[in-house]
């Protein structure tokens, strides 16, 4: 389901120069990658039994709908914020390293989540599945290494077909005598966001982790 979104008027958009700016490189992407802290979010889903998978992912999703610009796209020579994001991601096969690519809605509560992912997580694990919804660009694509400690981060791109859609990656967990850590890497189009907001980002995920309790009672709604 392609949630609700409104065009933007260019006229009135103060990025439109930056927006013209970045558009025109044949590679208009910009990535960062920083440590995060989950040190709360880890104990309480050990405690509560929750996936450790499952509560990272909902917090990823619910600091991107929050930050504006990561709601937006690119739609011809249109602009478009949608009201809310869904949530892709990678989940092995039956038989791994073989995965498929995985959506859900954001929910109502972290319980449906939880659900959805789970559903979807049996549905895609059966048979390779890589195609994704070309019509809909209402999501974020991400993809958890739970392997490997990353210090930067570069996914694949089309440079013939320019994304505007998110791409966020988490590495491997680490707990290091009660302080606990993980690597993410944001990459994003450049045409329509900067550094200043992919820090918002960080500061916002970190805030969801650092509050597991506030996280899972609250709505996934973005801020105006």
């Amino acid at each position: 389901m392609t949630t609700s979104a409104r065009v933007i008027d260019k006229n009135t958009w103060g990025r439109a120069p930056h927006y013209d700016h970045f558009n025109q490189r044949d590679f208009p992407y910009v990535g960062f990658c920083a440590e995060v802290e989950l040190t709360n979010s880890f104990y309480y889903a050990k405690t509560h039994s929750i996936s450790i998978f499952n509560l990272v992912s909902y917090a990823v999703l619910a600091a991107a709908n929050d930050i504006r610009e990561f709601r937006l796209r690119a739609h011809g020579d249109e602009i478009v914020e949608y009201e809310s994001l869904r949530f892709g991601f990678v989940a092995m096969t039956k038989e791994p390293p073989l995965f498929s690519f995985g959506e859900v809605e954001k929910g109502e509560s972290f319980n449906e989540f939880n659900d959805l992912i789970e559903s979807e997580k049996s549905r895609i694990s059966q048979e390779i599945m890589l195609e994704t919804k070309l019509e809909s660009d209402d999501v974020i694509y991400t993809s958890c290494l739970p392997w490997l400690r990353f210090t930067s981060f570069v996914h694949p791109v089309n440079l013939n077909i320019p994304s505007t859609i998110p791409l966020i990656s988490w590495g491997k967990i680490i707990d290091k005598d009660g302080y606990v850590d993980m690597p993410v890497s944001v990459q994003a189009n450049h045409a329509l966001m900067d550094g200043w907001h992919i820090s918002m980002y960080y500061k916002k995920l970190q805030q969801y982790l650092a509050e597991p309790e506030k996280l899972l009672e609250e709505m996934l709604y973005p801020l105006g």
